[in-house]
């Protein structure tokens, strides 16, 4: 990420997750090596319940990141524009407590543009564990609101029971949503129970979802990648996410460098599912 980036979301957020570059041409910036795009996956790297708290902390963000001219903030397909800007997507990890969809639309109008059901402890809308619940009525009510308001739903972090749920409702309900799962690996390659199962990817991409596999080094990465892709059937839906290892898209693109990937990985693929599933206007 370019330095004068880097300096200004630091000092607003704990945790920051650059899903992509858009490409690895493009991850050489003015202001050093970084993605042209930063996914935010929250505010804080822990969890805000209260709805004041939660709305001042995202107006906050919202209204730094605007004053920053280095900084484009992604709330449709027409704000992806390739150029010297940093294009930033702001997410929310832990969607606080009673919500309604008058807050939901308020939320939306301070940037949120991806919001997680529920993660890890969480289990208001969705079970985040590894128990046996899944997606609760109020869950349901939140996902209608996310449609409503053109929030991606991102599966990371939620229980593999929540996630088919999630799943299984917009389908049953035919919301026209486009989820994603911003850093999730697959479960038969680490039987944890917050990655994707067969199941799951298959699903996603039926769904024409997208999936950012963390790179943590490249023999895991690489396990991962590779059974994402045969599961979903082809490298267009699946990317680098480099959340675990906070490393640029630059240093993970020189790792890869022997390895017989497609370049869209880099960031191109996420790009094209976020013209897939953001709002034209």
């Amino acid at each position: 990420m370019g330095t004068q980036v880097s300096q200004e979301v630091a000092c607003i957020v704990r945790q920051v997750i650059p899903c992509f570059a858009d490409s690895m041409t493009y991850s050489i910036s003015p202001g050093g090596p970084g993605p042209s795009l930063v996914h935010l996956a929250g505010i804080s790297e822990f969890p805000l319940w209260d709805f004041d708290e939660v709305c001042g902390a995202q107006e906050s963000l919202f209204f730094r990141a605007l004053r920053n001219p280095m900084i484009r903030i992604v709330r449709t397909r027409a704000d992806l524009i390739a150029d010297e800007k940093t294009n930033l997507l702001l997410g929310m990890r832990y969607p606080p407590d009673s919500m309604t969809l008058w807050r939901m639309q308020k939320l939306r109008r301070y940037g949120v543009g991806v919001m997680s059901v529920a993660h890890n402890e969480q289990k208001q809308y969705g079970d985040g564990t590894r128990g046996t619940g899944g997606l609760t009525n109020k869950g349901k009510d939140l996902l209608r609101w996310m449609h409503a308001c053109d929030i991606i739903p991102d599966l990371s972090g939620v229980g593999y029971i929540t996630a088919k749920e999630v799943l299984d409702f917009i389908l049953s309900e035919k919301l026209l949503m486009k989820p994603m799962a911003s850093h999730s690996g697959c479960y038969t390659q680490s039987f944890c129970y917050q990655d994707l199962t067969d199941y799951l990817l298959r699903r996603m991409s039926h769904i024409d979802g997208y999936v950012g596999i963390p790179y943590t080094h490249r023999e895991e990465f690489m396990r991962h990648a590779t059974h994402a892709f045969r599961m979903m059937l082809g490298w267009k839906k699946v990317g680098v996410c480099s959340s675990h290892g906070h490393r640029s898209h630059f240093e993970i693109a020189t790792d890869l460098a022997r390895e017989n990937l497609s370049q869209h990985i880099f960031g191109q693929n996420f790009k094209e599912f976020l013209m897939r599933a953001l709002p034209q206007t």
